[in-house]
C-alpha cells in the first residue's frame, strides 16, 4: 500500500511538472511564433497549410526564393503602382516616397519617420496628397531642367540677366527717392504766413555743411510760400538746392547746367525756377524739379549778376563787360533792351529794380582818379537812358546793392568796409549821416541782406563773422562767428523770426536759428 501511495503521489506530481511544462511551452510557442505560422484550422491538411505558410518567388536576376505567403504581404493598389510608374521618379525618390510594388513587413517597419507621422496624424489620403504634391514638384523640376537643356541656356547669361534686372531695380528705386516733392507748404512754415513779420537775432548753429567744392557765391531763400528751400551758387559750377528741415538728405536738387563757375542767381516770381548766370557767358533759367535748362540767353563776355523784373515775369536784366541788357524769355536769341554807357566802366557787379520797375541801378568796377561818375549810375528801363552818374562821389567801388523792402532807399556794398545808403528818388542822394559800418570787405565781394520789416541789416565779412545792425540807428547789434575763413553771403528769412543762412569761401553752408 505505501508503494502505492508514493506511485500515485509521484505521478500527480509528475502531472503536474508534465502540464507545467506544456504551458511554457504554449507560451514560448506564442512568444516565438510572430508570423502566426501555428495557429491553422485543424480541418486543414498539412500540405495546405505549408502551401499558405511559404511561397517561391523570383527575382528578376533568376533566383528563387522562399517568401512566406501573400495574406503577410501589406496590399497595394493598382493606382499606387501606376501612379510610380507614370512620374518615373528616380530610385532615391521612390525609396523616400516608399511606395513599392512588393512591400513587406521588415520594409514598413523601415519607412520613414516622417511619413509614419504624417500618417498617424492627418491619415492615410492626408499622406496620399502630400505624396502627390512633391512628386509634382519633382516633375515640375525636371521639366524645366529639360527646357534648359533644350535651348541650351548658359548659366553665366541667366546670371547676367537676373543681374541686369536686379540692376534696374535699384536705378528705379533711386530715381524713386531722387524725386522728392520739392513745392509744397512746410508745416515749418505755415504757422508764420499769417504773423507780423518781425526778425530776432539767432544763437544757434543748426546746420553747418560742405555744400560746393568751390567757394559758395550766392545763397537766397525761395519765395515766402516755398521758403523752406535754400538756393546756393559756387564757383565749382553748380547751383543746389537745399531742405534743411528734412529727415532725408537736405540737398534736394543739384543742377549743374553751366560748365564753369557761377557768379549769381536768384528765384523767378513763380519760385519753381532759377536764373544765373557765369563765366561761361551765359544766363541760363532751369527748371527746379527738373534740374534741365530752359531758356539759355548768350553773352559775348562773362556774366557777373542777373535780376527778374518785378512786373514783368518775362523780363530779365544781365550784368557783363561795359553793357547791361535786358531779355525776354519768349525770345532769347537776342536782347530787347541795352544799356550802354559812353566811356568804359569795366564789369558790372551787380544790378537791381526800383520798387516799381521803372528804374535800374547798376554798380562797376572802375573808377577814375578824379571822378566817380561811374560808381553807380541810374538807368531809365523803357529808355535806356541815363538818369544819374553822379550818385556816389566816393572812391570805393560798390559790390552788392540791395532794395529796402519798406522805405524808399537801396543800398549799397562799399570796398571801403561800409555799408552806403541811397534815395531810390531823384536826386538820388548819398545818407551821409549814416552807415554801417564793423564788418571787412578786402577785396572780396560779400554780399549782405535786408530783414522784412526792414528793421536789421546783416552782413558777411572777410573775417569769418555776421554782423548784425540796426537799420533805423546804424549800430551794430551783435556778432556771429561762424568758423568761417570768409563769409561772402549771407541771407534772412522771409518767414521765419530768427533763420540766417550764410556760405563761406571754403565751400560750407550754415544756418543759425
Amino acid at each position: 500500500m505505501n508503494a502505492l501511495l508514493d506511485y500515485g503521489s509521484d505521478d500527480s506530481h509528475d502531472d503536474n511538472k508534465l502540464e507545467d511544462i506544456e504551458e511554457e511551452k504554449c507560451f514560448l510557442h506564442d512568444k516565438v511564433d510572430f508570423f502566426n505560422l501555428a495557429s491553422s484550422n485543424h480541418e486543414e491538411s498539412s500540405d495546405d497549410q505549408q502551401k499558405l505558410l511559404k511561397r517561391e518567388l523570383r527575382t528578376p536576376s533568376g533566383l528563387s526564393i522562399e517568401v512566406p505567403a501573400e495574406e503577410f504581404w501589406e496590399p497595394v493598389s493598382a493606382e499606387d503602382i501606376k501612379f510610380v510608374t507614370e512620374t518615373k521618379e528616380p530610385k532615391n525618390a521612390i525609396q523616400t516616397f516608399g511606395i513599392t510594388p512588393f512591400k513587406t513587413s521588415r520594409t514598413k517597419n523601415r519607412s520613414n519617420d516622417t511619413q509614419t507621422g504624417i500618417k498617424r496624424q492627418y491619415g492615410q489620403s492626408h499622406y496620399r496628397h502630400s505624396q502627390l504634391a512633391e512628386a509634382a514638384t519633382v516633375s515640375k523640376n525636371n521639366e524645366q531642367s529639360k527646357i534648359l537643356k533644350d535651348h541650351s541656356f548658359d548659366s553665366k547669361q541667366i546670371y547676367s540677366k537676373h543681374q541686369v534686372e536686379d540692376k534696374s531695380a535699384e536705378t528705379k528705386t533711386d530715381s524713386q527717392i531722387n524725386n522728392r516733392k520739392l513745392f509744397y507748404l512746410h508745416s515749418i512754415i505755415k504757422p508764420h504766413l499769417k504773423r507780423k513779420p518781425f526778425f530776432k537775432i539767432p544763437k544757434d548753429r543748426g546746420h553747418n555743411i560742405i555744400g560746393h567744392s568751390g567757394p559758395v557765391t550766392r545763397v537766397k531763400w525761395n519765395n515766402t510760400q516755398y521758403s523752406h528751400l535754400l538756393l546756393s551758387a559756387a564757383m565749382d559750377g553748380m547751383v543746389k538746392l537745399w531742405n534743411f528741415w528734412s529727415s532725408l538728405d537736405p540737398c534736394v536738387q543739384t543742377m549743374g547746367v553751366h560748365t564753369k563757375a557761377v557768379k549769381d542767381a536768384c528765384w523767378s516770381h513763380s519760385g519753381k525756377e532759377i536764373i544765373s548766370c557765369g563765366y561761361d557767358k551765359r544766363a541760363i533759367i532751369s527748371d527746379v524739379e527738373g534740374g534741365k535748362p530752359l531758356v539759355t540767353f548768350q553773352h559775348e563776355n562773362y556774366v557777373n549778376c542777373v535780376k527778374c523784373h518785378p512786373n514783368n515775369t518775362n523780363v530779365i536784366v544781365s550784368g557783363s563787360y561795359n553793357i547791361l541788357q535786358a531779355w525776354d524769355k519768349r525770345a532769347p536769341d537776342q536782347p530787347v533792351q541795352e544799356f550802354i554807357y559812353k566811356d568804359n566802366t569795366g564789369q558790372v557787379q551787380d544790378v537791381i529794380f526800383s520798387s516799381d520797375g521803372r528804374i535800374l541801378f547798376s554798380c562797376c568796377d572802375v573808377l577814375s582818379r578824379d571822378s566817380a561818375d561811374r560808381n553807380i549810375m541810374a538807368w531809365d528801363v523803357s529808355s535806356g537812358v541815363v538818369l544819374s552818374n553822379q550818385i556816389y562821389q566816393e572812391r570805393y567801388s560798390c559790390t552788392r546793392l540791395k532794395l529796402h523792402p519798406t522805405e524808399g532807399h537801396f543800398l549799397a556794398q562799399t570796398n571801403g568796409d561800409y555799408i552806403a545808403i541811397f534815395s531810390t528818388h531823384k536826386p538820388y542822394k548819398l545818407n551821409k549821416v549814416k552807415r554801417f559800418q564793423g564788418h571787412k570787405g578786402l577785396g572780396y565781394a560779400v554780399g549782405f541782406d535786408v530783414s522784412l520789416e526792414g528793421s536789421v541789416i546783416a552782413s558777411g565779412s572777410a573775417d569769418g563773422n555776421i554782423y548784425f545792425y540796426n537799420y533805423h540807428t546804424g549800430r551794430p547789434i551783435r556778432t556771429l562767428n561762424t568758423g568761417l575763413p570768409v563769409c561772402t553771403d549771407v541771407a534772412l528769412h522771409p518767414v521765419l523770426p530768427s533763420t540766417v543762412a550764410c556760405c563761406g569761401w571754403n565751400g560750407h553752408i550754415q544756418v543759425w536759428r
